[in-house]
């Protein structure tokens, strides 16, 4: 399939978290016009604002912003999609005992939205080493596109309800919502085809942010 036409409108969702403001940096700098998705304006404006610090025009013919304060709301994916080329899905649902429910249709919102819009040509959804890395158990073995991280899922079946809401298991659930999601994700792709989907999976993420931090909380 051809690439994306550059000059394209490309849509990032959680464009004010930490992956997402850099993968927005990133799409404008390469000449793409950039749509992101938010729950609320506040942090976009301060991030449209770094962003012509650092250099880029994100004027409004260049960069605008969504609000989607709903993850699993297929209907809102499908406003901020329209006309766009390219999707890169960085967004994931806060922490609850329904983690894996929320995050699992999230991800077939983005992808059920974007089939319906003729104009994407390419999906990406950011993965994540936990989804096929069991920590300390893969030795050498040598990872390929048919490992999970099954004790993860494992682990997240022995749970009980309360247990999948403590903050304490937060890392646990964490593991097993990328690691089921993405199972789906791919089976998704599997019977719909149409555009090209990539999951790029990253062991260890280090850099400057472009926002402050002011804690834990839901992925913007």
């Amino acid at each position: 399939m051809a690439p994306i036409t550059p000059g394209s409108l490309v849509v990032v969702t959680g464009i004010t978290g930490y992956i997402g403001s850099h993968v927005g940096l990133a799409a404008l700098q390469a000449g793409y016009r950039v749509r992101g998705t938010v729950r609320d304006t506040k942090k976009a404006e301060e991030l449209g604002a770094k962003y012509n610090e650092l250099g880029v025009d994100a004027g409004e013919d260049k960069f605008e912003v969504v609000i989607v304060d709903d993850l699993t709301d297929q209907a809102q994916f499908e406003k901020a999609f329209v006309g766009a080329e390219g999707i890169v899905h960085v967004a994931l649902p806060g922490h609850t005992a329904t983690w894996i429910d929320q995050a699992t249709t999230s991800i077939l919102s983005v992808f059920r939205a974007a089939a319906k819009e003729s104009s994407v040509k390419r999906v990406v959804l950011t993965s994540s080493s936990v989804t096929c890395i069991t920590p300390g158990q893969n030795g050498d073995h040598t990872l390929n596109d048919e490992d999970w991280n099954d004790d993860a899922v494992d682990a997240f079946k022995r749970m009980s309800e309360e247990e999948r809401g403590n903050p304490k298991n937060r890392t646990a659930m964490y593991c097993a919502a990328k690691t089921i999601a993405e199972q789906e994700a791919w089976k998704w792709m599997a019977d719909n085809k149409g555009w090209q989907r990539s999951s790029p999976v990253h062991p260890v993420l280090d850099g400057p942010g472009f926002l402050a931090i002011v804690g834990p909380g839901p992925v913007p």
